[in-house]
């Protein structure tokens, strides 16, 4: 799973902050970019658009550098920024938006995993298939938590959804997958057995 590192996330923006250094300003906008274009194509169907917002999203953020201190989790900040950013394009087009509304814009998420090279190919594109394929609520539910670490809380507050929710989602996610993982090895063990046999009636 891959962690965003708080406190490398920290001496970044000291950085930006203090020094106002493009360097660090450019790494920090590669760590966050993908992912919050990732989520803001849940609300916007354009995914043009969509890096637009994020953009000023970050224009924002870079033009009160010297506040960058004393935003406590970043990241939490970010995605929030982005959602209200996402809602306010839509006010201004006088549209309702809310989660449940939202269809999905066929925006798949590269599910990046360290213990992936313990696992078959096989194996690991169809985990990244199964999550690809959740509900569209279920999918960011997921990536916020799983992949991204928000806490429930955090996530719960940004998709403004109750923590049981959040849990429900993820219940079902890790059922789908505890399952669709059993039956693949299963079929693994049952292929195994099948060669051995062959072998032993040589």
């Amino acid at each position: 799973m891959v962690v965003v590192d708080k406190l490398y996330i920290q001496k970044l923006l000291v950085r930006i902050a203090r020094h106002s250094d493009e360097e660090a300003a450019r790494e920090f906008f590669e760590i966050f970019h993908p992912k919050l274009v990732r989520f803001a194509a849940i609300y916007i169907s354009s995914t043009s658009m969509a890096n637009d917002l994020v953009a000023d999203v970050f224009l924002k953020l870079f033009r009160n550098k010297r506040k960058l201190e004393d935003i406590r989790d970043i990241q939490y900040y970010l995605y929030k920024s982005v959602k209200n950013q996402c809602i306010t394009y839509y006010k201004k087009r006088r549209e309702e938006i809310s989660l449940d509304d939202i269809e999905d814009t066929g925006y798949t998420y590269e599910i990046v995993n360290p213990e992936s090279e313990f696992l078959t190919n096989e194996l690991s594109a169809k985990i990244e298939d199964i999550i690809n394929n959740f509900p569209p609520k279920r999918k960011i539910i997921y990536k916020m938590v799983v992949i991204d670490g928000l806490k429930y809380k955090e996530a719960a507050e940004i998709l403004d959804l109750s923590v049981k929710t959040i849990e429900n989602h993820l219940a079902l996610a890790v059922k789908t997958l505890r399952g669709s993982i059993r039956e693949y090895l299963g079929s693994s063990d049952a292929k195994l057995n099948q060669k051995i046999s062959k072998h032993k009636k040589i």
